[in-house]
């Protein structure tokens, strides 16, 4: 962590000449390069090794919905730490590999940023179409009764017409809202 605070407040302390700022772009360029095809690569493999669900696909939808939702939440859970611990081991390496590119010392911990990395996130979720639609379903089953409850559904907040429908008011039987 020390590396890193670092890092952070001595930035801007290190003056680059033109050449060393060739040679460091072009290092994070070539990181994120790695980092994309890495997320792309992983993104494919759990496309390809998990479930398929696809809510427009009535077959996919009813094959993973019927396997509850325990299966549910271990499917997306494994999901997710497979992701996690690619994305953490990914970054270690990359964070102590040797430039590509050689660089004069003092300037590694400029190649690995933050914006290389973000490459990797934004990779990662191109074949996850699926793990999105998973997180939305199981979220719905646990959670959509009570925000279709305590959340009004009719209007926007943004104009201010925010307002339950009637729906609602008649679920919840009387309550305070319906006065």
């Amino acid at each position: 962590m020390a590396k890193r605070d670092e890092y952070a407040y001595n930035i801007h302390s290190i003056k680059l000449t033109r050449s060393d700022s060739i040679r460091v772009t072009a290092n994070i360029a070539i990181f994120a390069l790695i980092y994309t095809v890495a997320g792309a690569v992983l993104s494919y493999v759990l496309w390809y090794a998990f479930d398929p669900y696809d809510p427009s696909n009535e077959t996919s939808k009813k094959e993973w919905e019927r396997k509850g939702l325990w299966f549910h939440i271990y499917d997306i859970a494994v999901e997710l730490m497979i992701i996690a611990i690619t994305a953490f081991w990914l970054t270690y390496y990359l964070d102590t590999a040797a430039p590509i590119i050689p660089i004069r010392k003092g300037l590694e911990d400029f190649i690995d940023s933050y914006t290389s990395g973000m490459f990797f996130m934004f990779a990662i979720f191109i074949f996850l179409n699926d793990l999105s639609s998973k997180l939305k379903h199981v979220f719905n089953t646990l959670l959509g009764d009570l925000f279709d409850y305590w959340v009004p559904e009719e209007g926007s907040i943004l104009d201010l017409s925010v307002r339950y429908s009637e729906k609602q008011r008649k679920k919840q039987n009387g309550s305070f809202m319906n006065a």
